[in-house]
């Protein structure tokens, strides 16, 4: 069973990192995923479930489910 997050969570995620906030990947468990600790990119979105949507500096355009990775906030 998938296991989202609170509702809350979701919102503080939403303030935290609007549309244009540019981040840094902590870590991420997708073992295909070409994205590495490290990785910066910029927040399109954050989803329903907690899905952080990035645009990645590498080309990339992809979403981090809600417990399989982190970003951080650039400059804070």
């Amino acid at each position: 069973m998938i296991d989202f997050p609170p509702i809350e969570a979701v919102a503080s995620l939403c303030n935290r990192l609007p549309p244009g906030t540019r981040v840094e990947l902590i870590w991420i468990l997708d073992p295909t995923s070409p994205l590495k600790p490290g990785d910066l990119g910029t927040i399109q979105f954050v989803g329903s479930i907690g899905t952080v949507f990035c645009r990645w500096d590498r080309g990339v355009e992809k979403g981090i489910l809600w417990g399989t990775g982190e970003v951080r906030k650039i400059g804070d």
